[in-house]
């Protein structure tokens, strides 16, 4: 996705500003109303990782095909609804699928921001790959995924994908059959702007979450408990298994590590190369 498309995405969007002095404390308030959102239909916030990632190579197939015609659509202020001939249509329960799996990727890599770790390294300018810049904009990626899940419930689209299909989302209703598992069409550009801006964060926030990583290790080599404990927090509630395949192996490896903490930790350790491995 181009980066003009994907800023056309975040203003046809219009995400909710989150409370917070620094940049942490709005990362951590994002989540939390991210997460209470999820939890209201998946409580347990389980996902099918195979579901998820239909979904999201369904809509990079689709943006691709139609790149232009959805930033002349983007850039209409009148334009409420897409032209019919590039709407998109999935199942609502890979639809789900897609929306958690997003959220975990935003949440996952959350650890080093809460601890201070991210801003310690900036300021010592010494980690390779960690800039100022890059961390505004890892965050500005978390904070728009916790954003569009907000502003999916404000706006009926949450309840339109996980419950009742006949609730409107957005400006208009979408034409669906009230089925055990029924058809959302990308029809309204609210829900487009979403959902390109999806995953155009899920990309980004898969490479970032290497790096992430990255830091988790280098806390734990330094000795940094409260990073490493962070990082652990910050995926506890996550559904770890199923990112994971040869999960036995990952805890033996971890076993020293925090214990209670070990199927969070080997999700950000191992899941976004085992997700890429999928993917490809």
């Amino acid at each position: 996705m181009s980066s003009e498309l994907a800023m056309l995405s975040v203003d046809r969007a219009g995400l909710p500003d989150f409370p917070g002095a620094t940049v942490s404390e709005q990362l951590l308030a994002g989540r939390n109303a991210a997460l209470a959102v999820l939890r209201k239909y998946v409580p347990t916030l389980s996902f099918d990782v195979t579901a998820a990632d239909e979904v999201l190579r369904a809509i990079e197939a689709w943006e691709e095909r139609n790149s232009a015609a959805l930033s002349s659509t983007l850039q209409n202020p009148s334009a409420a609804a897409l032209p019919e001939q590039i709407r998109l249509a999935f199942g609502s329960d890979k639809a789900q699928q897609f929306i958690i799996a997003v959220f975990t990727r935003a949440a996952v890599g959350l650890g080093p921001w809460t601890s201070g770790r991210v801003s310690a390294e900036v300021s010592l300018g010494q980690m390779p790959g960690v800039s100022d810049t890059w961390a505004r904009t890892d965050a500005a990626y978390r904070l728009r995924v916790f954003g569009g899940i907000v502003r999916m419930e404000q706006t009926g689209c949450m309840q339109h994908f996980f419950v009742d299909p006949s609730v409107k989302c957005g400006a208009s209703g979408l034409g669906v059959a009230p089925l055990l598992v029924w058809a959302v069409v990308v029809a309204v550009v609210l829900v487009a702007a979403l959902v390109l801006m999806f995953i155009y964060s899920a990309r980004r926030l898969d490479e970032n979450n290497r790096l992430m990583r990255t830091i988790c290790e280098r806390a734990q080599a330094d000795g940094d408990k409260a990073t490493v404990a962070q990082c652990v927090q910050a995926t506890k509630d996550l559904q770890a298994e199923s990112m994971i395949p040869g999960l036995g192996e990952a805890i033996s490896s971890l076993g020293k590590l925090v214990g209670v903490g070990l199927l969070a930790y080997a999700a950000l350790k191992y899941g976004p190369e085992l997700w890429k491995k999928r993917r490809a």
